[in-house]
């Protein structure tokens, strides 16, 4: 009865409380902020305006994160930048 009784204050509590903005920081360790920034700029390079998968697979193949990922399939940058190419066209 007690957890009840707290829960039915709690919801007429919050129904008087005003809304406020809600603001998320995100905070990126520094390789990912170089992925993410790598990726906007193949974007940018192919004359895109969002980014795609294929822009991050290339940020993820010249930060050398798929080659270390994958040590077998041997996704090196030029490989990967090849297999987009004939893939986007």
């Amino acid at each position: 009865y007690g957890a009840w009784h707290e829960v039915l204050w709690a919801m007429y509590s919050v129904d008087a409380l005003e809304a406020r903005p809600v603001t998320a920081e995100l905070a990126f360790a520094p390789r990912a902020y170089y992925v993410l920034v790598g990726a906007t700029n193949f974007a940018s390079w192919g004359g895109r305006t969002k980014v795609q998968s294929e822009d991050l697979l290339m940020a993820l193949a010249a930060a050398n994160v798929l080659d270390g990922l994958f040590p077998d399939l041997k996704l090196t940058f030029p490989r990967v930048r090849k297999a987009v190419q004939q893939q986007a066209g």
